[in-house]
């Protein structure tokens, strides 16, 4: 058995480069199909196995195996999703892009122990696409498999804690403890539902919000989503922003990233509670933003994000600072 373990792990470090070069192309076909289809996601990672942890998974008790073929993980790749139905979406995106094997392959939110949810992972094993072959890429390549694991953070949470606890048998561990066990994963599975909820209801709340901001701005109270659908869809905020930019001589970039929540504290401490007292004061004060605009010395060439009329607005309703009155 030694003999074959030693034989098998030789073959494998002979090929761990061509590993290491398939993870990298598999890697960044995946970031770059997520990107494509707009699915945000925490994160991707991949890792080629080391040849101690493969010949230690060859020792183990419980299964045979007769060529390093039957290895399905020499390279595993990870996908973590911010929501548990974006799981679904990813596995479409590796259906269509890879050879997948269904008969290795396991979806392990299917038919699990009550207990199991950081476990419910889909597991895909895959090859590239062999026919017709892929121009550029190594063909060597073809004939590898990978594995690529698709869960949602919250899984992958409670899958890192247990692991970390050494919960692996549930017939070790005490009933007692079990319960908790299943107690925390009936209340991470009912998290994930509820995060779905959350963000469907929030996308729901923008899209009126979008409406509203258009036919009664003065009805609509300044918050983060309210704020941010102005900015995007109200002509004088616009017009205004393009206007700085004009005035400056530079382009208009896009939004920065926190800009409507650090404004919507900042327009309420200057009195600024609707959007329809933010588009009046706009207007109001267009002639006094541009003249501002014109004394700050951004530096040259770099364009200015959008919202820049608002915090510039912000800026005139605040007035200078005690010590330069």
């Amino acid at each position: 058995m030694e003999d074959r373990i030693g034989a098998m792990v030789a073959e494998f470090r002979s090929q761990q480069p061509l590993y290491e070069e398939l993870g990298a192309l598999v890697y960044g076909r995946l970031r770059q199909m997520l990107e494509c289809h707009r699915i945000r996601v925490h994160s991707v990672t991949y890792r080629v196995k080391h040849p101690d942890s493969l010949a230690e998974k060859l020792r183990r008790q419980g299964k045979e195996y007769r060529s390093l073929s039957d290895v399905t993980d020499l390279l595993g790749l990870r996908v973590i999703t911010y929501f548990a139905d974006d799981v679904d979406r990813v596995v479409a995106l590796v259906d269509g892009a890879f050879a997948v094997d269904p008969e290795r392959s396991v979806d392990k939110r299917r038919a699990q122990e009550p207990d199991r949810f950081g476990y419910a992972s889909v597991h895909k094993i895959c090859r590239l696409a062999a026919d017709p072959p892929e121009p550029g890429v190594d063909p060597r390549l073809t004939g590898l498999c990978f594995e690529i694991q698709i869960r949602s953070i919250l899984q992958h949470a409670w899958a890192e804690i247990e692991h970390d606890l050494g919960y692996k048998a549930a017939h070790t561990i005490p009933a007692p403890i079990r319960r908790r066990f299943s107690i925390l994963a009936s209340l991470l599975e009912l998290a994930d539902d509820e995060f779905i909820r959350l963000r469907n209801e929030l996308a729901a709340y923008s899209q009126q919000l979008s409406e509203a901001v258009r036919s009664r701005p003065e009805a609509v109270a300044i918050d983060p989503v309210s704020l941010a659908a102005f900015l995007r869809t109200d002509p004088g905020c616009r017009g205004l922003d393009e206007a700085v930019a004009g005035a400056l001589g530079v382009g208009l970039g896009e939004m920065a990233a926190g800009t409507p929540e650090a404004l919507a504290d900042q327009l309420r401490a200057v009195g600024i509670r609707t959007l329809g007292d933010l588009g009046a004061a706009l207007a109001q004060h267009r002639d006094r933003i541009l003249g501002l605009a014109r004394a700050d010395r951004a530096p040259a060439g770099l364009p200015v994000r959008r919202g820049i009329g608002v915090e510039l607005l912000v800026q005139v309703l605040a007035g200078p600072p005690p010590g330069l009155r």
